[in-house]
């Protein structure tokens, strides 16, 4: 029954603000965030809702912060795309873990189409 009222109520959850810490990393001091059990628990249904969604239509060659995948099957596909007639001569690497704090997730949210569902049927 509160699963059930947990999932009605999607459309209208807001997290609790997080409770901030300051920890040591590399000698910088910086904030920490740590959510409530009960966001910790959402996020974790989120998850297990969206994760076969987005498994299904993501691009089978995209192997960043995917399960299931590792450093071997990415050179595996290089070795396979290189070695084609008229291949790509340049591959890119690049760290974008700074540009994640300047999405607008409420614009990803309102283009999301499986948020703006209702989940369970009425």
């Amino acid at each position: 029954m509160k699963l059930l009222k947990w999932a009605q109520s999607l459309d209208t959850y807001e997290a609790q603000p997080v409770k901030r810490v300051m920890i040591q990393d590399n000698g910088k001091l910086r904030p920490l965030g740590i959510p409530t059990i009960f966001d910790r628990l959402t996020q974790c249904m989120y998850y297990q809702i969206m994760d076969p969604i987005v498994e299904e239509n993501s691009d089978r060659n995209s192997f960043g912060f995917r399960l299931r995948r590792d450093i071997g099957d990415v050179i595996q596909q290089l070795t396979i795309h290189l070695d084609q007639p008229y291949s790509a001569t340049k591959i890119l690497d690049a760290d974008i873990s700074k540009c994640f704090e300047k999405i607008d997730h409420n614009a990803i949210l309102k283009d999301c189409i499986v948020f703006n569902k209702n989940p369970i049927a009425q």
